[in-house]
């Protein structure tokens, strides 16, 4: 039977800070949850519901009360140990699926060896609370396929709604291709807090051999190669970055750019443009601080704004 797998309490439990007093100046915090009735959370691995028993699922379970809105509470919140307390509310959220292959023919008296797993790797699940007991940030990562190395990376957000926990996101691409001779892409998603705002950004990273001399627009990695050889690794990375506000049972996105970062060194703007598809004036109009210059450092936008980000399409991965 595939591995069951529960989060640590210590990890995932909300550590609720020391209260303070609103004044006239300072805007009054919305009001938390009790104390002793946080937001558990738990992942399990379970067989598949009609499918084969080499098919297994992972499920979060998202064990509490509803989400506490309104006035505070003028009685204790009831111990979630008495029987006589009301039920915590437990709802779940399907992640991805696994399957696994076993030896068919284990040697005697010994349980039979795993051969192949495919899908979600449970074990790489893990979760964090962007506003405590409201906002929750799931990702996971798919077992490494193919001949090089291929893996997905999983995301789910959740957003606390009244009684009800919304999927605010749910994607899965490509993360990692890499190569036998060493090249590889990824790209990689990290959604952060600021304030009652939200940073979502992906980042996608290039790296190939480059023979002679390389593109003045990457950064150079010296690597030996067993052909031996003048050869170096190029690295070419862009971000994508989106802005969103949340708001009640959905987010709203105030806007997103694309950029690639020069470094320390100085670029002409017609290799930039050339490298990227663009005409240069496009590049000015994008930039407008570095438009006179010939030679362009830092932080260059190649895109703005950005739709609302877009989960990828099954073609896609």
């Amino acid at each position: 039977m595939p591995p069951r797998m529960t989060a640590p309490s210590d990890r995932f439990a909300h550590r609720q800070g020391a209260a303070t007093t609103p004044t006239a100046t300072r805007p009054t915090r919305p009001v938390p949850r009790p104390r002793n009735r946080p937001t558990r959370l738990s992942f399990i691995s379970r067989p598949a519901p009609d499918s084969p028993p080499s098919f297994a699922d992972t499920v979060l379970t998202l064990h509490a009360p509803p989400p506490f809105a309104g006035p505070a509470p003028t009685a204790a919140a009831p111990d979630p140990s008495d029987p006589a307390a009301p039920p915590a509310t437990a709802i779940e959220f399907d992640l991805d699926r696994t399957f696994f292959a076993w030896d068919p023919a284990p040697p005697p008296g010994k349980d039979p060896d795993m051969t192949e797993r495919r899908g979600l790797a449970p074990e790489t699940v893990t979760a964090t609370w962007l506003l405590p007991d409201r906002l929750l940030w799931v990702r996971w990562t798919t077992c490494a396929e193919g001949t090089g190395r291929f893996i997905e990376e999983g995301h789910l957000l959740l957003l606390a709604s009244g009684s009800d926990w919304i999927e605010l996101l749910r994607d899965r691409f490509g993360a990692l291709d890499r190569f036998d001779d060493g090249e590889f892409v990824t790209t990689r998603m990290s959604i952060a807090r600021q304030g009652q705002a939200l940073s979502l950004s992906k980042v996608h990273v290039e790296e190939e051999w480059s023979e002679g001399k390389p593109p003045v627009w990457t950064t150079l990695v010296r690597r030996p190669w067993r052909g031996g050889g003048k050869r170096f690794f190029a690295s070419l990375r862009t971000v994508e970055e989106w802005q969103y506000q949340i708001d009640t049972g959905t987010w709203t996105c105030l806007g997103g750019h694309r950029f690639f970062e020069t470094g320390r060194q100085a670029l002409p703007v017609e290799e930039i443009a050339t490298r990227f598809g663009l005409a240069s004036d496009t590049l000015r109009q994008l930039n407008p601080a570095q438009a006179r210059k010939t030679r362009w450092r830092g932080r260059i936008v190649l895109a703005a704004p950005l739709p609302p980000y877009a989960p990828a399409t099954p073609q896609e991965r």
